[in-house]
């Protein structure tokens, strides 16, 4: 099975969409195009395979075995990344989620492939002007992907990926003018200041131990944000503001 050129029918498709989509969008479109990829397993005459629908449209290649379902995930997710790293494709976001086979009984491979993509407008122009401050004076660059919340889950204690649409700051210019207003308050001429984009995941305790003593799923959020660390000149901690969503 040439699992490459499946995967390449699936990318077509998926770009196709999305450019349709972008034609209808206009200035006010947070999301011009939100595409679901979903996989399911299924049985046929005692034989399991697994099928691909992205956006509830089915492939004709619908009983793909383990191994050919994983290299066609695999090379969807690589043409999708490789994507948007090209000119006008910079705004496409991708999500992934974990899933695992299992080779026998003590061993368990685990793979990234991805469950939906999106097609971002452009930030608002308080988020540009929040992000020009950021790079002059906190030094360091935060683009319009680099702050969002999102819902997660998982199970036995592991993440296994993300839950529903990510929220980004960049749609959000209240927000951005509120974060950009507490940073000239507290950021004085000499003072030193540090910046460190980081994820954080904000999961209750008692769940993720519950979760791990009986093999439950639990839920929580992710944090994309950028911290700056604002200090005095001797070194003196004055300010830590978190930039989130």
């Amino acid at each position: 099975m040439n699992t490459e050129s499946i995967a390449k029918e699936i990318f077509s498709y998926i770009k196709e969409e999305i450019s349709n989509k972008k034609k209808q969008s206009n200035e006010n479109t947070k999301v011009i195009a939100d595409i679901d990829i979903e996989y399911y397993d299924t049985m046929r005459g005692g034989n399991k395979g697994y099928t691909i629908e992205v956006n509830g449209k089915r492939f004709k290649h619908d009983l793909l075995p383990k191994y050919d379902f994983i290299q066609v995930a695999s090379k969807l997710l690589a043409m999708l990344k490789e994507l948007s790293n090209t000119k006008g494709w910079k705004n496409l976001v991708i999500s992934t989620e974990e899933v695992n086979f299992s080779e026998n009984w003590y061993r368990t491979n685990y793979y990234d492939i991805v469950n939906n993509v999106r097609l971002l407008n452009e930030p608002c122009k308080e988020f540009k002007s929040l992000a020009n401050y950021v790079q002059k004076y906190c030094g360091i660059t935060i683009n319009m992907k680099d702050i969002y919340n999102v819902a997660i889950g998982g199970k036995r204690g592991r993440v296994y990926g993300e839950e529903g649409q990510r929220w980004y700051l960049a749609h959000k210019p209240n927000k951005c003018s509120e974060i950009l207003s507490k940073l000239r308050e507290n950021r004085a001429t000499k003072d030193i200041v540090t910046s460190v984009i980081k994820s954080v995941d904000d999961i209750d305790e008692d769940d993720l131990r519950y979760s791990i003593k009986y093999e439950t799923e639990f839920n929580g959020a992710r944090l994309n944000m950028c911290e700056v660390t604002i200090k005095t000149p001797k070194g003196k901690v004055k300010k830590v503001i978190q930039i989130t969503a």
